[in-house]
């Protein structure tokens, strides 16, 4: 009930997190137990995401609204070089027409910095396409709490050479 007055009235765009899937043995990459079992069915049922394979359980998706382009990741799915997550994200940051959206926000669950710590695990290991596709921000929950860094690349500061160059992703936590 909390959310339904939002949620009823105006496009409500989730990403799975380990309150919706971690279960041991379920194909999660962190494997705990924080899901109770459910597995994500409650949300893969109530928050129908543009998924690209139709299936709710891999939830990575992308949407475009007016300039910006939103990337949303799976942190509980395995993302690491090779995997289908990966691959999609790779393709999907090529696709993106930066004039006609020049704005590019990748978001997810896990963060993959935090009290100025990171890249996490997994997360690491796609930091580069972030960089390579000059992601503008990256927003995060899991943790509830508010963070903001500088722009950062594997965890350090980054300063353009030249005033309005691209520098690298701002993460804020977002907590809940």
């Amino acid at each position: 009930n909390q959310i339904e007055a939002v949620s009823t009235s105006i496009p409500y765009m989730t990403g799975q997190g380990n309150h919706e899937q971690d279960w041991p043995n379920t194909g999660t990459s962190i494997g705990g137990e924080d899901s109770g079992g459910e597995c994500g069915k409650s949300t893969e049922t109530r928050f129908i995401m543009p998924t690209p394979s139709h299936d709710q359980y891999n939830g990575w998706y992308s949407i475009e609204q007016g300039p910006l382009h939103l990337t949303v990741m799976d942190t509980e799915l395995n993302c690491g070089p090779g995997s289908d997550q990966y691959l999609w994200f790779e393709n999907d940051f090529k696709s993106i027409n930066r004039t006609k959206t020049p704005w590019v926000i990748f978001a997810g669950h896990r963060p993959m910095y935090y009290d100025n710590s990171g890249p996490l695990e997994p997360f690491k290991f796609f930091e580069s396409l972030l960089m390579q596709y000059k992601i503008d921000l990256a927003l995060w929950g899991h943790i509830h709490l508010a963070q903001a860094t500088h722009p950062v690349y594997q965890g350090k500061r980054v300063i353009p050479k030249n005033p309005g160059d691209y520098d690298a992703p701002i993460h804020c936590i977002i907590g809940n």
